[in-house]
């Protein structure tokens, strides 16, 4: 069974064809065929929308992710704990420490 899935797969033996129904693309799942179908073509797309403003995806985390951003709906804040600094993303805080509160460099001058 598994040579039988690696000549599918990678030498396209055998293999059954999902082709879009409007452009040229082909997969050989049907699963990938939905996914492109949603994504590039709005097929069979479930809309979210933001309860806050007009924004509206197709997931409901990325409507949680603009809320948060945008509209600062259920938002965890990272703190700075040498300024009042803050910030949304754990990695603008690292980023910002790096920045603003740089440890004093080494004397390496060797002379003591």
């Amino acid at each position: 069974m598994h040579l039988k899935s690696h000549r599918r797969h990678i030498h396209n033996e055998d293999v059954i064809w999902f082709e879009c129904q409007d452009c040229d693309y082909k997969s050989k799942t049907k699963n990938n065929l939905k996914q492109h179908r949603r994504n590039i073509h709005n097929a069979d797309v479930i809309w979210h929308f933001c309860q806050d403003c007009s924004f509206k995806a197709k997931s409901k985390a990325h409507v949680k992710q603009h809320r948060q951003y945008v509209h600062n709906v259920d938002v965890v804040w990272f703190y700075c704990k040498d300024c009042e600094y803050r910030t949304k993303q754990k990695c603008h805080l690292k980023s910002h420490r790096g920045t603003q509160h740089k440890p004093p460099a080494a004397d390496n001058s060797g002379l003591s």
